[in-house]
């Protein structure tokens, strides 16, 4: 990990190790990333509503890196759009490194 001076790290795998990640957003002028998780367990288990959103926004980010990832199991075809500015909205690249 590559903090600044001072911050601790937290480990979010005792709470989220269920959890599915449904999006990553990331904002450069921001410097923000967004992770948009779900996890049943939790729902269920603090008798939260099933529609309850977790939604972690990390500020002030320099960068981020994937150590493991799925390359998605078929082909992504574009839908035929109108506008070509929601169109080009769908090619979105993630400015995350895989190492």
């Amino acid at each position: 990990m590559n903090l600044p001076h001072g911050v601790p790290e937290v480990s979010l795998w005792r709470g989220l190790h269920d959890a599915q990640i449904v999006s990553i957003q990331s904002n450069l002028l921001e410097r923000t990333v967004t992770l948009h998780l779900e996890s049943d367990h939790l729902l269920e288990f603090h008798n939260l509503p099933l529609d309850m959103q977790f939604l972690l926004r990390l500020d002030g980010v320099q960068s981020a890196r994937v150590l493991h990832y799925a390359v998605w199991p078929g082909e992504f075809s574009v839908p035929a759009l109108r506008h070509s500015r929601r169109r080009s909205s769908l090619d979105c690249r993630l400015p995350i490194q895989v190492a």
